[in-house]
């Protein structure tokens, strides 16, 4: 299994649960994020459809997953190919 599927499979197994997750930006910064899957309240009309027929912007983008920033109250793309971190309850797992 590669990175992107193991961190993918982490992330969408939490089950609205909270977790901290730590990756690198595309400009090089380090982000630490607190939030959540799932979250549909702050979903707001896009009038800009993509070719994937929703306004997802990275959804054709396998190293990409959606996560709503409970910090900042918005949604963060977080590319798992850069993720260093992960903790949700007891489960924290460090990536290489």
């Amino acid at each position: 299994m590669d990175k992107i599927a193991i961190v993918r499979n982490i992330v969408e197994n939490t089950d609205g649960l909270f977790f901290n997750i730590t990756f690198v930006k595309k400009n090089g910064e380090i982000r630490n994020l607190t939030g959540r899957t799932g979250v549909t309240k702050h979903l707001t009309p896009n009038p800009r459809i993509c070719m994937n027929g929703t306004s997802d912007t990275v959804a054709h983008k396998e190293e990409y997953i959606k996560v709503y920033d409970t910090i900042k109250k918005g949604y963060r793309n977080v590319n798992m190919e850069t993720v260093t971190h992960f903790k949700c309850g007891d489960i924290e797992i460090e990536f290489k």
